[in-house]
């Protein structure tokens, strides 16, 4: 059977394992309550670690135990400043979207970019640059890389207690709401969890959790409109980074021996699910997702001198990895949306952002000024890159380089 506690589920031993009164009644998206009135507590934890429980139902039913205590997310605050008045939409070319930011990163669509000056959480709807500054009480943090449609995942650690609970933050309507994945970061029972990737896209939420007694990892893909969950088979894997676009995810990992880096595509929609293992000096980084095409940075030539990384890519259809970069000098960084693929690239000394476009093979600098451009992010309203400074990072936009 299929126990699932909002983002926890996992396919569990037969109902004959499972503690008296709770086999068979335990559906996709049960509520918390009814977990704890079931009696899932550490006891049921211990039960299910005998030696007939299948792969990823100890390092679940664990954590499930965890959230049957009191709630510490209650205690968030959350507080936001009204919508500070905009400019006039932005014509296509290169503009300043923030300044001195600690960081900062922007939605799928472009729509809200999320960055951080000073110790304030600034979010602006980019098309007309109006902003509002939210102020996360407690000891709370964002979740990069989980950022959508004005929404971002951020998490509540209660050091007290060892646990880190994941909430939905709506910048738009300045309120949370729990997402039921609790994680131990010192329980001495059921070992050492965390939370090693996650990626939001519209109404789906996709996280992997690594630890527990056994050290497995479980990937799931959580809905938010129904609070289902899909989950892949545990595995002793460490997944390292995650995209999400709509049900097809991938994800960079570490084999169970620590080292193997490999890459996998995963397809909630049709099922399709495929691992690809990489060479051992590639250590993959900076993934982006567009539908069956993933791009990363790719060390596997930092050996050769001068050292260098590339970009690859994974086409899931074809199952095959292309290296889309050769230049002597360092690419990385890249970001994929449709037919086009943007990374850094220091061939010319400094960095500079290029574009390809997949279909024509053409390839054209977008931005090469004698600053270092980074981190380029390609949206629907446009393409993003940073450019860092003595304050902070300068956050540029331009409308015009999208599909």
């Amino acid at each position: 059977m299929t126990l699932s506690h909002s983002g926890l589920t996992v396919t569990h031993p037969p109902d004959a394992l499972l503690p008296s009164g709770v086999a068979g009644s335990l559906g996709r998206a049960t509520s918390r309550d009814a977990f704890c009135e079931n009696g899932l507590s550490m006891g049921s934890a211990h039960l299910a670690r005998g030696g007939a429980a299948r792969r990823g139902a100890t390092i679940v039913l664990a954590l499930l135990s965890l959230s049957c205590g009191p709630a510490s997310v209650t205690d968030l605050l959350l507080r936001c400043t009204g919508w500070s008045q905009g400019t006039a939409p932005r014509s296509p070319g290169p503009v300043v979207v923030a300044h001195d930011a600690a960081w900062a990163t922007a939605d799928p669509a472009g729509a809200y970019m999320v960055y951080r000056s000073g110790q304030r959480l600034h979010v602006q709807r980019t098309a007309t640059g109006e902003e509002r500054v939210l102020d996360l009480a407690g000891d709370v943090y964002l979740f990069l890389g989980a950022v959508e449609g004005g929404r971002f995942v951020a998490f509540y650690s209660d050091r007290n207690q060892g646990l880190q609970e994941y909430v939905l933050v709506d910048a738009e309507r300045c309120e949370w709401r729990a997402l039921g994945i609790v994680v131990s970061t010192t329980d001495p029972v059921i070992g050492y969890s965390k939370v090693s990737a996650m990626s939001l896209a519209g109404d789906r939420l996709f996280y992997a959790i690594f630890g527990g007694a056994h050290a497995l990892a479980q990937e799931r893909l959580l809905d938010l409109r129904d609070s289902s969950v899909l989950a892949a088979e545990a595995t002793a894997h460490l997944v390292t980074e995650a995209k999400l676009d709509g049900e097809r995810i991938v994800w960079l990992q570490q084999g169970a021996d620590g080292v193997t880096p490999g890459v996998t595509f995963w397809d909630a929609g049709d099922g399709q699910f495929l691992t690809i293992d990489l060479p051992f000096k590639a250590w993959p980084k900076g993934l982006s997702l567009s539908g069956t095409r993933a791009v990363w940075t790719d060390s596997r030539s930092v050996s050769t001198s001068p050292p260098n990384t590339d970009i690859y890519m994974l086409d899931a259809a074809s199952g095959t990895i292309t290296q889309l970069t050769t230049d002597g000098r360092t690419q990385e960084q890249p970001s994929i949306l449709g037919h086009l693929v943007a990374w850094s690239d220091n061939r010319g000394g400094d960095f500079d952002i290029r574009v390809r476009d997949l279909d024509t093979g053409e390839e054209r600098v977008v931005a090469g000024t004698p600053d270092d451009e980074r981190a380029p992010l390609l949206t629907a309203s446009g393409i993003f890159w940073q450019v860092a400074g003595p304050e902070g990072v300068t956050v540029w936009l331009d409308a015009g380089v999208r599909p």
